[in-house]
């Protein structure tokens, strides 16, 4: 099964807690000319159930400039294990008024990544994370 998500440049195939990560358009972001597949890369991410979701990334090289991209658009920051949803979760209980201690209890993780994604601005997703 394919599902586009709500970053209409990516394509995810699979229901399973496997997923398959591509470019809609395969087309290089810096140039504009044609990209070559170039070898998947694998990436666990935790959603907000707590459970984990490996999505297998496939990179891409640029025809012309020689590039390597691969985009993971609104599933997750960089460099993080936890997913944009996940995120938001914990954003939500804060705007509840829900104690640190408590969200970091409930979703089981630690006190120190409430702290960092309360102090976080989504603009900056990108460049924070």
């Amino acid at each position: 099964m394919t599902q586009e998500l709500s970053a209409p440049h990516l394509i995810v195939d699979g229901n399973g807690p496997v997923k398959n990560v591509h470019l809609a358009d395969e087309r290089c972001a810096k140039c504009g000319s044609g990209l070559a597949r170039n070898g998947t890369q694998r990436r666990v991410l935790i959603e907000p159930n707590n459970k984990t979701c490996t999505l297998v990334i496939q990179r891409y090289k640029c025809c012309n400039c020689g590039c390597i991209s691969y985009d993971l658009g609104k599933l997750a920051p960089k460099r993080s294990q936890y997913s944009y949803s996940f995120i938001k979760l914990i954003w939500y209980k804060l705007a509840l008024d829900v104690p640190i201690v408590d969200i970091a209890r409930q979703l089981r993780i630690k006190r120190d990544l409430v702290y960092k994604w309360r102090a976080v601005d989504p603009k900056d997703w990108d460049t924070e994370l």
